[in-house]
């Protein structure tokens, strides 16, 4: 479940049972990742909306995030279930 508020956002995931809080920046990412084909696009994406931030700090603070959000469970990478095991390409 997502949350939006004007300075944030809160993810909730029942089956993890974890509450993760998102600054502004970070809700931006969350509802680009549905649309986002790569790291790049997805960061460009970012750049987009908060132009007075510094590309390479864009990127660190996403893959930061995005490690966070998978540690939790939050997400998966693309190529793999929600168990991490590879994602069978003939399904």
């Amino acid at each position: 479940m997502f949350q939006q508020f004007d300075d944030g956002a809160v993810l909730f995931s029942a089956s993890q049972e974890v509450y993760f809080g998102l600054n502004t920046v970070g809700a931006t990412v969350w509802n680009l990742l549905p649309g986002a084909a790569d790291l790049t696009g997805l960061c460009d994406a970012v750049a987009e909306r908060h132009p007075g931030a510094d590309a390479a700090t864009i990127r660190r603070d996403v893959r930061a995030l995005l490690a966070d959000l998978e540690r939790e469970g939050l997400v998966v990478p693309a190529g793999t279930d929600a168990a991490g095991a590879a994602a069978d390409p003939g399904a």
